[in-house]
């Protein structure tokens, strides 16, 4: 009998100290994820740009994407959940500069961004990557996704450099988008000098 106390017992300490374990390990995870969000230093170009991440892409040759705007400014988070410029660069197509930008609101029907005008270009072509909507089962509101490419060309990152380059992305609602001149100019610091 003395046995099966000391068995339980020892079973009850283990089970206990397994627990705490785990618990350890759930916290050291979660202070993890929260840490993940990079510290970016929005006002300079250059720390922006060390945040920036390169990759060869096939088809379209290297690549540069830069942080996610959402970061910058929470308030975007209402609307969207990415908002970042990619330039990628090929023999036969030289360089191109795209924001892609995923539109996830909550709503009682789709936006359905058909355009985006500039003050400074008439001619910003907007792409429909994709379209998802999630929670919608018998609910007057749901959560709607629009995934979105708009090619921005090489003038206007030019021309915004010492400002911004304000966009307005338009469908059943129009939403405005900055991009600040310090996040183009960072972009267009990674451009090699031949």
């Amino acid at each position: 009998m003395k046995t099966f106390f000391q068995l339980v017992a020892f079973f009850i300490i283990g089970s206990m100290l397994s627990w705490a374990v785990i618990s350890e390990e759930i916290t050291e995870q979660n202070n993890t994820y929260s840490n993940d969000q990079p510290s970016i230093n929005w006002s300079s170009p250059d720390d922006i740009k060390n945040h920036m991440v390169y990759k060869l892409i096939p088809v379209k040759g290297e690549a540069t994407f830069a942080p996610n705007l959402v970061l910058l400014d929470p308030s975007l988070s209402e609307n969207f959940s990415e908002i970042y410029l990619v330039r990628t660069e090929n023999f036969e197509d030289g360089e191109i500069f795209t924001l892609y930008v995923t539109a996830l609101y909550h709503d009682t029907e789709w936006r359905n961004y058909t355009s985006v005008t500039s003050p400074r270009a008439d001619d910003l072509s907007l792409t429909t990557i994709t379209k998802k909507a999630f929670g919608c089962d018998h609910k007057s509101s749901c959560q709607y996704e629009e995934k979105l490419s708009i090619e921005i060309g090489f003038i206007e990152i030019i021309d915004s450099l010492t400002t911004n380059l304000e966009l307005n992305i338009t469908g059943e609602k129009t939403q405005k988008i900055t991009l600040p001149g310090n996040y183009l100019l960072a972009m267009m610091r990674t451009i090699k000098s031949e």
